[in-house]
């Protein structure tokens, strides 16, 4: 019979490999968050440098239209800022999702390797005492003679 130290290797296994799968996912996750960040950074850049040349070519004389035009433009782009912005902050949950679900993984994988070191524990001192009781028997009788 197996020792139950070998016997709960295939359950550490199983533990270890969902363990990885959810660190991958988090990484996953992580990075599509980075990349929400910079799709929300370039907007507001974007935004910033309209606004500058807006006041460049105010400057310059602009038609009332050409000002709404501008205005209209900027509502828009201000409009994609914060939808990019939800888009970020869903992205952010996932992220926390995603953590939430690896430390999960991470803490069974770390029982199920201290029930494993346990079990290891257990059976080396089982060991040593068998060992023991079988030298103190040997000790316990005469050489060669009979057992009484």
């Amino acid at each position: 019979m197996a020792d139950r130290s070998e016997r709960i290797q295939p359950v550490a296994r199983l533990a270890d490999n969902r363990e990885s799968r959810a660190a991958k996912e988090l990484a996953e996750a992580q990075q599509r968050l980075e990349q929400q960040h910079q799709q929300l950074t370039n907007l507001h850049g974007y935004k910033q440098e309209y606004e500058q040349a807006l006041q460049t070519a105010g400057r310059q004389g602009l038609r009332g239209q050409q000002v709404r035009d501008f205005h209209r433009f900027l509502i828009q782009v201000d409009q994609a800022i914060a939808g990019q912005q939800q888009v970020v902050e869903r992205a952010e949950a996932e992220v926390e999702q995603a953590r939430r679900k690896w430390l999960a993984a991470r803490t069974e994988t770390r029982r199920i390797e201290t029930l494993q070191s346990w079990y290891a524990e257990e059976e080396v001192q089982r060991e040593q005492r068998q060992e023991q009781k079988e030298t103190d028997e040997r000790a316990g009788r005469p050489r060669g003679g009979p057992v009484r």
